[in-house]
């Protein structure tokens, strides 16, 4: 078995190399997002989460300080890690909106369009 020190080191490695991971994800969706989610930011890990989750903000499309709950059913807004999830199904448990970021369907049709594009693209490199 490994020491408490072999041990100890190999987390704190596995930490970095998430956070470097989660960074590069979170400034990758921004720049695709941001034509059409101009104030979109990003920070890895919230009050809530560590730094495997990568959290969004908006908040021009907020359910806290932008929207009602009642707006975003009335207009069947799109929730935008349901949507990302979607197009990359290994980021769903690891992205959140922690004060919710939704989208109108033409905003959520323009985003899935930039973000198919831009995933065919890496997986063409």
């Amino acid at each position: 078995m490994k020491s408490i020190k072999e041990l100890a080191k190999e987390y704190r490695e596995a930490c970095k190399h998430t956070e470097k991971c989660a960074e590069k994800i979170g400034k990758w969706l921004v720049k695709v997002c941001k034509p059409v989610i101009e104030d979109i930011s990003y920070a890895v890990g919230s009050i809530e989460a560590g730094i495997e989750t990568v959290s969004f903000y908006s908040r021009k499309r907020d359910a806290v300080e932008a929207l009602t709950f009642d707006e975003i059913e009335k207009n069947k807004m799109v929730y935008f890690v349901d949507l990302v999830a979607k197009i990359i199904p290994e980021l769903k448990g690891f992205i959140e909106t922690p004060y919710g970021l939704y989208l109108t369907k033409e905003e959520a049709k323009k985003i899935k369009k930039i973000l198919i594009k831009e995933v065919e693209k890496c997986n063409e490199k």
